[in-house]
């Protein structure tokens, strides 16, 4: 769809129908831990994502 060349697609069947990847437990351990949980999302989109054909496929 946005020229991934099938990524996602590909890495999801790594799961094997794991609730999350391996390389990713200690993270969730801590995530269970945690008082508070912050999130960052940067309000500007990177250049490289401002491209006529990545504004067309998002907004179609």
């Amino acid at each position: 769809m946005l020229g991934g060349d099938g990524f996602f697609v590909n890495f999801l069947p790594t799961l094997d129908g794991k609730k999350v990847a391996e390389h990713f437990k200690a993270a969730l351990e801590f995530e269970g831990q945690a008082i508070i949980i912050k999130e960052y999302a940067p309000t500007l989109v990177p250049g490289i994502l401002q491209t006529q054909p990545y504004t067309h496929e998002v907004s179609s």
